[in-house]
């Protein structure tokens, strides 16, 4: 006699999808690829005519949660797109087929031979989304509701991926009184806005303060009894003026940046991001970059510069504010591969001087930074004639260093690349995050992976900036994850603003890494030190993978 537990699994299908924004339908030649749009499917292999497959809404996030009952063969179907890149699908390139649009977009095929028990959320891949294809196929969709249940750390700002605007430079300010401000600017649709939240609980509860429209790549300093925001504004449309604002706690309102006197500091087209700003003999150092480089395309675009005040001065002062001639990235100062660089750290060195280390992008090769001195304010930067560029795990994305006086050490939260993502991009590659230090900007270590999630497609915690209070490291990111909701529009396109506390920072190991790493580093029976070791060298005789290259 059957069980009724025994009964149940009989009567379900094999393969199970829940979420939304989807629906069941059979492949075929011809078919509708998409229930908001007249494209067919065409050049339908026949080994995947027939199947059942969860049929998307174009340029519109489903959610979907695979659920597999019993051992079978499931297909996932996405468009020209290399991040799904979870090692359990394999890449079917004899099976990719196409739908019919203004071209025909090709789609690629994986299969994976599915365990009963597996449970899976689908990564939703570009304007395609990613379908699941099986012969035995359940599932109906459910309507969306917001659920941050799951979201790691304390949710400050939630901006779903359906409004098309998302988050971005996320800077994080310590009060003397205690008080914690976050911010982060907007990015996508419509103008940018700056956005900034005031904590009074140690970061438990957010509530927004004020709002700057046309103000973003900003950082939060407090400065000789005063609150300021450091960033790019378009003060003319089509400009990216480089200004300072000085909060007024009365007004409860930053100051307008009008002219050379009220912190309009730089005019023309600017760059950064929420860089820390250092206090060294009587001056105050800040890293940013012009966009005048050649040839105008990102990221070479960049040209590094130093700005120097005297910390004693009105920061409001354009005069105050002397800067080093701008310095581009000459190609034949970098290995193949690398591109140019962007986002610098003004950094006091071990010998009182002031450098400048920088994200350098690249498509191959090992992560690095580059190294840049100068001799005083106003000065040239130059090359280190020691070593201008450091191995730096995770120097191809933004990073933040700040000096610790405790520890005597340089810290710094980063997104390495580890062994299983290295065939993509490693400036797309931000679902890992990793506490870093180094007693000399030269020699950095990875004490612990502190946020991870296997997908690097739609998930995300990228442009971290930190303060030190104590035995803590306080954080914020710029988090990419499931909301409910459909999640993030794709790891660079952030929904969340996020706060985290990593308590008795400097003490930490390996073996404080989240769950979710070790869990991906123990199936793949890797040591935490050869997760992130560097490649061998390729044959001289082997093709080199050629990278998809990501935005900024």
């Amino acid at each position: 006699m059957l069980t009724l537990s025994v009964l149940a699994l009989l009567l379900t299908a094999p393969v199970e999808v829940a979420g939304a924004r989807f629906e069941l339908a059979e492949l075929q030649e011809g078919g509708i690829a998409f229930s908001n749009r007249a494209y067919v499917f065409e050049g339908l292999p026949a080994a995947l005519r027939g199947l059942r497959y969860t049929r998307l809404q174009g340029g519109v996030t489903a959610v979907l949660r695979l659920r597999v009952h019993q051992p079978t063969t499931v297909y996932l179907a996405h468009g020209p797109s290399n991040l799904l890149a979870d090692p359990a699908w394999v890449p079917q390139p004899a099976l990719a087929f196409r739908y019919r649009d203004g071209g025909r977009t090709s789609l690629q095929v994986l299969r994976r031979d599915c365990p009963a028990g597996l449970d899976w959320t689908v990564p939703q891949v570009g304007w395609t989304g990613t379908m699941v294809l099986a012969a035995d196929l359940s599932g109906s969709s459910q309507p969306l509701q917001l659920d941050l249940s799951s979201v790691p750390g304390k949710v400050i700002a939630h901006l779903p991926a359906s409004a098309g605007v998302y988050v971005g430079s996320p800077t994080l300010a310590v009060l003397p009184d205690g008080r914690l401000l976050a911010s982060h600017d907007t990015f996508g649709r419509g103008e940018p806005v700056f956005r900034m939240f005031e904590s009074r609980d140690q970061g438990a509860t957010w509530w927004l303060v004020t709002e700057l429209p046309r103000q973003w790549w900003t950082n939060l300093f407090w400065h000789r009894g005063a609150l300021y925001a450091m960033g790019v504004c378009a003060t003319v449309p089509g400009r990216s003026d480089l200004v300072i604002r000085r909060y007024d706690a009365v007004q409860q309102r930053f100051s307008e940046p009008r002219d050379a006197a009220s912190g309009l500091l730089r005019v023309g087209r600017y760059h950064t991001a929420p860089m820390p700003l250092v206090e060294h003999q009587g001056w105050l150092w800040r890293a940013v970059e012009d966009q005048e480089g050649t040839p105008r395309q990102w990221p070479q675009q960049f040209r590094a510069l130093l700005l120097a005040a005297p910390a004693q001065a009105d920061l409001l002062q354009a005069a105050n504010w002397q800067s080093s001639p701008p310095l581009a990235s000459d190609p034949a100062w970098l290995p193949a591969g690398w591109r140019g660089w962007l986002e610098g750290n003004a950094v006091v060195t071990p010998a009182g001087t002031v450098a400048n280390l920088l994200r350098v992008d690249r498509l191959s090769g090992a992560e690095k930074a580059a190294l840049l001195t100068t001799t005083g304010p106003g000065q040239a930067l130059a090359l280190d004639p020691s070593g201008a560029f450091v191995d730096f795990p995770g120097g191809a994305m933004k990073f933040s260093i700040r000096f610790d006086p405790v520890s005597r050490r340089y810290w710094s939260l980063t997104n390495p690349v580890p062994r299983w993502l290295r065939r993509l991009s490693p400036g797309g590659v931000r679902n890992v995050l990793a506490l870093v230090s180094s007693a000399d900007l030269r020699v950095w270590q990875i004490h612990s992976i502190e946020l991870y999630h296997p997908d690097p497609g739609a998930h995300g915690f990228q442009y971290p900036d930190f303060q030190i209070v104590g035995d803590d490291l306080l954080l914020v990111s710029r988090t990419a994850y499931d909301d409910g909701l459909g999640g993030a529009h794709n790891a660079h396109d952030a929904n969340l603003l996020t706060f985290h506390r990593l308590p008795g920072f400097r003490t930490r190991r390996p073996a404080d890494s989240t769950a979710a790493f070790e869990a991906a580093r123990q199936e793949r029976g890797m040591a935490f030190e050869e997760v992130f070791a560097p490649d061998p060298p390729v044959p001289s005789d082997s093709p080199a993978a050629v990278p998809t290259i990501q935005p900024q």
